[in-house]
């Protein structure tokens, strides 16, 4: 859904990782691969028990608060008894706490007794990064809540970075401070200092946000370039097309920065780059949420005497509402299913082309009903498998597309799984389908899918041919997945 924010918020982006030791990264790894909650709590405890590096329990903290706050919280309170001149502890009780005034009281408190303890800083400091910063200034209604407490706070940032001139959260931090106050100039030598000394948060997230926040759109698209060109995965393009990968990147940081004007003002300097399809289905969305609707039926009067492939999109992107409830909508829409209509085709051969042939792994699984479903025993029948979750925006949204297709075009032979992964209650996951009516039959996964399946990341959607082989595979939202599964179905049953 579109939503004026950063595309990458700086003042949210999480410092767990940057004093890490060793060993944060492999017991993180053993807790996320448990296979139960007990499991993971069982693993925790152990750590725990046996570990007394700060961020060693700063991860475990993370996780215990999750699966079960009360016993954290009294663990590290009973540390803090057993330890009551121990900075390191009185801070990680303070973090337990999740209660805002203690962590900032007690950081105040850290700062003043162990001003070395980079720590206190942190759990001070770090409440105006997430609660203060994120506004536009200090006159916005919102920030004048903490405007008190942070000007008697203030000085410790400066303090921070003096008394611990090589501390990466010192430069993160103060160079937050100094973007939110619109020093502009001066962020960008602390920048200049944190690059010199190589820091690990200094990447792709960190400039596009940076340079979007200091409206350095010129330093924006320039640091796009050079990414783009450097990239590993762009080694063998033409000069061409890196140019053009960088055209579609920059507008798709402008677009989900909210940066509309930037978008509009960059198309009308650079015509061409509306010859493609994907810059053109920005445009229109950056119109309708810029509150622009004769801006986008300007467009589409322009698009609707071309050859293109836009009419699928226009009738199931949810963004597009407001332009399909206006009067205007239906003196263009027809020329678009003519086009559309057109190059059926076209999208065909496309979408066939993208066939592929491995054994789907197999598995036994569970629906709501608590009876055992088997992929072995759906031998003979095309089998479609979406994977997905309740707290997954893509998902959802792709969910009524697939039972559409299921009550308008699925022909028969064909079974349609939409399998919950990464769920924490398995509760929500049945009553999402029971409201919303879907067609598909609810099964609940486990994590090891993902690896056997080879997906990362969710919507994963794979169709399985009569003799137990994946044959096509779609990765993410796509609004055309109706179309494609008809084109992928005919292809295997015919």
């Amino acid at each position: 859904m579109l939503k004026k924010i950063i595309l990458i918020n700086m003042l949210l982006l999480c410092l767990a990782l940057l004093l890490a030791s060793p060993l944060t990264q492999s017991m993180e790894d053993g807790i996320k691969s448990s296979q139960s909650e007990a499991e993971a709590l069982e693993l925790i405890r152990t750590y725990a028990a046996g570990t007394k590096d700060m961020e060693d329990l700063r991860m475990l903290q993370n996780y215990w608060l999750l699966l079960a706050p009360e016993e954290c919280r009294a663990h590290f309170t009973a540390l803090k008894k057993q330890h009551p001149k121990s900075e390191q502890y009185i801070y990680l009780w303070a973090r337990a706490t999740e209660d805002p005034k203690v962590q900032m009281k007690t950081g105040r408190q850290l700062i003043k007794k162990h001003p070395a303890f980079e720590y206190g800083y942190r759990l001070l400091l770090t409440h105006y990064q997430k609660n203060l910063f994120i506004h536009p200034g200090p006159d916005h209604p919102a920030a004048q809540l903490l405007m008190k407490d942070f000007n008697k706070d203030r000085k410790f940032f400066a303090q921070y970075l003096k008394k611990l001139p090589n501390s990466e959260s010192a430069y993160y931090l103060n160079i937050a401070l100094l973007v939110w106050e619109k020093r502009v100039p001066e962020a960008n030598r602390l920048l200049a200092q944190a690059v010199d000394k190589n820091m690990s948060w200094l990447n792709w997230q960190f400039y596009l946000d940076y340079y979007f926040r200091t409206d350095q759109f010129l330093m924006l698209e320039t640091y796009i370039r050079r990414a783009v060109y450097t990239s590993k995965l762009t080694q063998y393009m033409s000069d061409a097309e890196k140019e053009f990968q960088t055209t579609i990147t920059y507008l798709s940081v402008l677009f989900e920065g909210g940066a509309y004007n930037m978008l509009f003002d960059y198309v009308k300097v650079n015509p061409a780059s509306l010859q493609d399809e994907y810059v053109q289905k920005l445009y229109l969305l950056a119109s309708v949420a810029a509150g622009e609707p004769d801006r986008a039926f300007d467009f589409l009067g322009l698009l609707s005497s071309q050859p293109n492939n836009l009419y699928g999109w226009m009738m199931s992107e949810e963004d597009l509402e407001p332009l399909r409830q206006d009067i205007r909508w239906q003196k263009y829409i027809g020329q678009f299913k003519t086009a559309w209509d057109i190059n059926r085709e076209s999208r065909r051969v496309e979408a066939l082309a993208t066939k592929t042939s491995k054994p789907a792994p197999l598995w036994e699984l569970k629906d709501e009903k608590g009876n055992t479903v088997r992929l072995a025993d759906l031998k003979g029948s095309i089998v479609i498998l979406d994977f997905w979750a309740t707290w997954c925006d893509p998902c959802a949204r792709m969910m009524p597309i697939l039972d559409g297709w299921m009550r308008n075009a699925m022909p028969p032979g064909v079974k349609v799984y939409s399998i919950n992964v990464w769920e924490k209650d398995p509760d929500e996951a049945a009553a999402f389908m029971a409201e919303n009516g879907f067609a598909m039959t609810l099964l609940y996964g486990n994590d090891i899918l993902s690896s056997a399946y080879g997906f990362e990341a969710i919507p994963f959607l794979c169709v399985i041919d009569r003799d137990g082989n994946i044959r096509y595979e779609e990765r993410g939202l796509v609004a055309d997945i109706g179309e494609n599964l008809t084109f992928w179905v005919e292809d295997l049953l015919y």
